[in-house]
């Protein structure tokens, strides 16, 4: 499922903001390496629940590499991503991604937006 970065978040109409990591092997996308300690606090944002919603209903795979499952670890925890999202308060404006996204920039080098990165980095 793709969707643009920064346009309005529609997957689901309950909840609004923009999209960020809406990703498919179709479309081309950022890439870069994260500063340090991102993609730590995006694990811990990913896996914490406290910026988690629910999805629809089943899994996405990544349409990138075609994992049907995807599990990441960190210092010993596991998570399964793919059937929720984040929701990333920032300077007033809220960005929702896929929990796959976690998967996007570690495996596929995904560099999301500035503002995202920022919002990810305040929740320490």
């Amino acid at each position: 499922m793709y969707y643009k970065d920064l346009t309005p978040f529609e997957y689901n109409s309950a909840y609004t903001g923009l999209n960020i990591g809406w990703l498919n092997g179709s479309h081309s996308f950022p890439t870069g390496d994260p500063s340090e300690g991102f993609l730590d606090l995006l694990f811990a944002t990913v896996s914490s629940g406290e910026y988690t919603r629910c999805a629809a209903s089943g899994f996405h795979v990544c349409e990138i590499c075609h994992r049907r499952e995807v599990i990441a670890q960190l210092d010993g925890k596991e998570i399964v991503m793919g059937n929720t999202e984040i929701a990333i308060p920032f300077d007033g404006v809220e960005y929702v991604a896929p929990s796959l996204i976690y998967h996007y920039v570690k495996l596929h080098r995904y560099l999301p937006p500035d503002p995202f990165i920022k919002g990810v980095m305040a929740t320490a």
